[in-house]
């Protein structure tokens, strides 16, 4: 049951918050990054929770996502942030929510695994990698003690790289 509903508020989150180009200049620099390099660049941006524990989303408006912000860059941002330069560093990028089945909601997080040439890497706020498939890029939450007896999650946006 718990599956099921993640599956449907993954269409859902889907359809109100479509993967879409970025066009500020911010972004067209961060492409041009080495994997490491990006990571650097993410790390030093602060965590800010979107308003009414995520009710209102801001994963829609990327462009933003350099910028000095006070609300909207959590971890569906941080997310997404990770799948767009992907796509663009030539990685096919799987934007996935992951949760536990004891506490689905309050564990819920979205993470990205991008591949390229059979190499697979888990990108939270940071990355992982590289292991040898999907399902080994995701087990490496279980080093997370939220995860540690398990996950469960729901496929997300995928994208082709560019």
């Amino acid at each position: 049951m718990i599956k099921e509903f993640f599956n449907s508020y993954v269409e859902a989150r889907n359809a109100l918050n479509p993967y879409r180009e970025t066009t500020s200049w911010k972004w067209k620099k961060a492409y041009r990054l080495s994997m490491q390099e990006f990571s650097t660049l993410v790390s030093k941006l602060s965590y800010e929770s979107d308003p009414l524990f995520g009710v209102i989303d801001y994963t829609g408006d990327m462009d933003r996502f350099f910028e000095d912000v006070k609300v909207g860059r959590d971890c569906d941002n941080y997310a997404r942030a990770w799948l767009y330069w992907g796509v663009h560093n030539g990685y096919h990028g799987h934007e996935m929510i992951v949760s536990t089945m004891k506490h689905p909601f309050s564990d819920a997080h979205v993470v990205t695994v991008l591949e390229k040439c059979g190499c697979f890497y888990l990108c939270n706020y940071d990355y992982y990698g590289p292991f040898n498939s999907l399902e080994l890029a995701l087990d490496d939450l279980k080093r997370w003690e939220r995860y540690a007896d398990g996950y469960i999650h729901a496929k997300g946006i995928y994208k082709e790289a560019l």
